[in-house]
């Protein structure tokens, strides 16, 4: 009978998982045909839809029935933006955050998507499934269903005949399809991270002509040629080519400053304006008279310390290499957090983000499809092939893709490096309508030269080779914004209470303008590291747990907070992670209690045999409190003293109810003047509800989803026990359950629901008390909470902080955990009205 009861629930849960409609992808255009966005994933399930595309539009909707749900674009695309630079600049895009993936109430009769800020766009209808279609796939499903579970049966009855073990439960998710196979694309290079060798020395390195046409931007100028001054550590020549700036400042400035190092400085002026290409070609020209490697540096360009040499390292290692471009702010697919983006940054952002790039190793560089003009090293043998722009390109834009591109055809390779961070305040030269217009006929030229181009950046920015520097200097980035430290949370994977709090946290703090670094367990990889930034988020994966560790380093400080690490395959040696990203001056550490994992490997406390007693001692034998898996086997007192580390460095441990501090000073008495109670918020405001009448016998409510350690069997003993009296209540479970155990016909299980609908469905059920069956010291119930708010009476057991909240309500009533127990309380409060 069990066996068949876990069948069904595969069952069910595969059909669920991978019963899906798809649609082939489509175009949002407008009348004229001008493309506006794409919806490139369109999947219906039993009860939902999943878009995700990107759009133009910033106020698109999805019109269901009447309804509209809004639909934000939170996900920054480089793709798009590189692809439609002009059309996204004009149209107020410029910055990529264009992407969108949200989930919806399936539309049954039919969808509409509307750009409300686009007149004359759309609508455009949505695709829906036919009954046809869902038969059929359904149908497939099933018999998917049948082949793996045939496939699996040797595993499957490992696990339910053999004690249920961890490896043959993870396998048997394998199988069928329960577990999502580990990507490739945003795994972090360790190599990148590796302490950083000794770079060439002074004389190993030839002198470089660094380049710099001019034209207005006098304030941005004059810092610029002064960071050369003080940051270069090569020799260096350096050329200006004023090219007739209508700024008075301009010229003289440059004639004196010029004047004044001699030998040293080449300044020339244009009679006329001849724009970026000829600027560049006439200092070319002359810096063709010397030996070594031209660097090209805009006039908005700032070079932090130390940079010419991380610079041109590259070519001193590769005689293959043509061009290095460094990381910054505005640098198209080499830009940081986000790819095509423009970051503006504070003054002495910059400076702090190149910190962390300086601690990056010099091997943290991959070929690029192009350089970028704005800082580009030049090797010498590149220009021997290739020496001048061309003038096609005009005043600008294009003409170093250009040159790239004609070197590539000559066997050559172009570098991008991520141990030099280097700021483009950007646009300076001439405005954006002419930026605009500049770009466009570029991109024309570039299309027609070199049609392959396109399709090789688009793999860049799908791959994003740089993705462990970008992400190092990102985080950095997020740091330096904030004069108080960077906040690094240790979460999981796998929803629930927890993640509910971590997402309230990180949306707190963007609407304050603040970065939230996010160290994730429990996924496809070990580690998944991510930052979110503006509403956007940049993430790697890795399974080194030194990997995360040297990331981290490069922040000068940091506040860490453990949230939950439940999901982790070598959870006992994340306390000494926490201790050592709290270990720097500055850093502090916080541990929170969402959950009693630090006490135990049982995060709830419940023993094996599904019971709670209480605080397991150390020397407990039970095996619910101890941790095994195929690399150690560690009784309760060791997972103890792993975690009383972090417990003894922590300079706060947060917990959410009054019986979890007791819990928590319990195990470790001499951090009691540490323990801060601080209950969380209501995640819904559910409205007083007005009494029923009481016309029979009534109906006892569960809210929530009940599985074993919430008092499923509890739950199922009730019912049975109702079911047997002659005019007993009726018992309404609003949630799901878990139907391993069993119910009576009489007993209602409503599944899932939408707490905006609660007060609708508890009217429609006719509940005229609560139940509260859960059998583990709860942290926090927020359940608990919701069902007072109701002010209905509830019962629940002295037990944690729902028997905590319980005691203090006055509609709480504390009863035994024994049906027959609960029924005489509820037949009392039946009674009385």
């Amino acid at each position: 009978m069990q066996l068949t009861l876990e069948v069904g629930r595969l069952h069910r849960r595969y059909m669920v998982r991978n019963t899906e409609c798809r649609f082939s992808a489509f175009r949002l255009s407008d009348a004229q045909g001008e493309t506006l966005g794409y919806v490139e994933t369109c999947v219906f399930t039993d009860d939902t839809l999943r878009l995700r595309g990107w759009t133009m539009s910033h106020a698109l909707s999805l019109d269901i029935g009447g309804t509209r749900h809004r639909i934000p674009r939170r996900i920054q695309r480089g793709d798009v933006l590189a692809a439609l630079g002009p059309q996204m600049m004009a149209s107020g895009n410029q910055h990529g955050r264009v992407g969108f993936e949200v989930t919806l109430p399936r539309p049954r009769a039919g969808g509409q998507l509307v750009a409300e800020d686009l007149p004359g766009a759309g609508p455009w209808t949505l695709p829906v499934p036919t009954r046809l279609m869902v038969r059929g796939q359904r149908m497939k499903t099933r018999a998917a269903f049948l082949r793996d579970v045939l496939a699996s049966t040797p595993t499957a009855m490992r696990y339910f005949m053999g004690g249920r073990r961890r490896a043959d439960r993870d396998e048997l998710k394998r199988r069928l399809g329960f577990q999502t196979v580990p990507g490739g694309t945003s795994l972090l290079n360790p190599k990148f991270l590796a302490v950083r060798g000794p770079g060439p020395g002074p004389d190993c390195i030839p002198p470089a002509t660094i380049i710099m046409p001019v034209y207005n931007a006098f304030e941005l100028l004059t810092e610029a040629v002064e960071r050369i001054e003080r940051n270069t550590d090569v020799p260096w020549h350096l050329i200006l080519v004023e090219d007739a700036s209508p700024d008075p400042r301009v010229r003289p400035w440059l004639e004196d400053w010029a004047s004044r190092r001699a030998g040293q400085v080449t300044l020339l002026l244009n009679s006329s304006n001849l724009g970026f290409v000829g600027s560049v070609n006439r200092g070319l020209d002359l810096a063709a008279q010397r030996d070594g490697p031209v660097i090209l540096l805009n006039s908005d360009a700032m070079v932090p310390s130390r940079w010419a040499s991380r610079l041109l390292r590259p070519i001193l290692d590769d005689m293959n290499v043509a061009s290095v471009t460094p990381m910054s702010n505005d640098a198209t697919i080499l830009t940081v957090p986000w790819i095509a983006g423009r970051v503006p940054l504070e003054p002495g952002m910059a400076d702090a983000i190149d910190a962390a790039a300086l601690a990056l190793s010099p091997h943290a560089r991959v070929a690029i499809p192009t350089g970028v003009g704005f800082c580009m090293a030049l090797s010498r043998a590149a220009l021997d092939r290739v020496p001048r722009f061309d003038t096609a390109f005009g005043r600008g834009y294009g003409e170093e893709v250009d040159w790239c591109r004609k070197a590539s055809r000559g066997g050559m390779v172009h570098v991008g490096i991520g141990n030099l961070f280097v700021e483009h305040v950007g646009g300076q030269s001439f405005g954006d309508a002419d930026k605009i217009r500049a770009m466009a006929s570029s991109a024309r030229i570039i299309s027609t030269r070199y049609p392959e181009f396109d399709d090789e950046v688009q793999r860049f920015i799908a791959a994003d080779p740089l993705l462990t520097a970008r992400l190092c200097l990102a985080l950095a980035h997020g740091a330096a914004a904030d004069s108080s430290p960077l906040h690094v949370y240790l979460g999981h994977s796998l929803g629930g209470g927890a993640e509910h709090w971590l997402a309230d946290r990180i949306a707190e703090r963007e609407a304050q303008g603040r970065a939230t670094a996010v160290i994730r367990i429990g996924g496809a990889r070990r580690f998944r590291i991510e930052l979110h930034l503006g509403g956007s988020n940049l993430a790697g994966e890795t399974d080194e747990i030194d990997v995360v560790r040297r990331l981290f380093a490069r922040i000068p400080a940091r506040h860490v907070v453990y949230s939950c690490g439940v999901g982790d395959e070598r959870p006992w040696e994340l306390p000494d992670l926490l201790c050592d990203l709290a270990a720097d001056r500055g850093s502090t550490l916080e541990i929170l209690f969402h959950d009693y994992f630090p006490i135990s490997p049982s995060l709830n406390l419940v023993n094996a045999d599904g019971s709670y007693t209480g605080v397991p001692p150390p020397d407990s034998t039970d095996p619910a409190h101890r941790i095994g898996s195929d690399a150690v086997s560690m009784p309760l007192a060791g997972w103890r003293e792993h975690w009383g580390t972090a417990i003894h460095r922590a300079d706060r441990l947060t917990v959410f109810s009054e019986s979890s501090a007791r819990i928590v000073e319990e195990v470790w008495p001499e951090a009691r003047d540490r323990i801060a109670c601080q209950p969380h918020r209501a995640m819904i405001e559910v409205p007083p509800l007005l009494r029923p009448c009481q016309k029979g016998p009534g109906v006892i409510g569960v809210l929530g989803a009940i599985g074993a350690v919430k008092g499923a069997q509890i739950v199922s003993d009730l019912a049975y026990l109702l079911d047997r009296l002659p005019n007993g209540p009726r018992l309404v479970i609003v949630g799901e359950f878990d139907h391993s155990f069993p119910l009576p016909v009489s007993a209602k299980v409503t599944g899932r629901y939408d707490p905006a609908s609660l007060p609708g469905m508890l009217s429609t059920h006719g509940v005229t008390a609560w139940l509260m069956p859960s059998i583990w010291p709860e942290t926090f119930s927020f359940t608990t909470r919701e069902m007072l708010a109701t002010g209905l009476p509830v019962m629940a057991f002295d037990l944690g902080a729902q028997g905590e909240a319980v005691r203090a309500a006055p509609n709480g009533h504390i009863v035994p955990p024994v049906p027959q127990s609960i029924y005489a309380c509820y037949r009392q409060l039946h009674a009385r009205t």
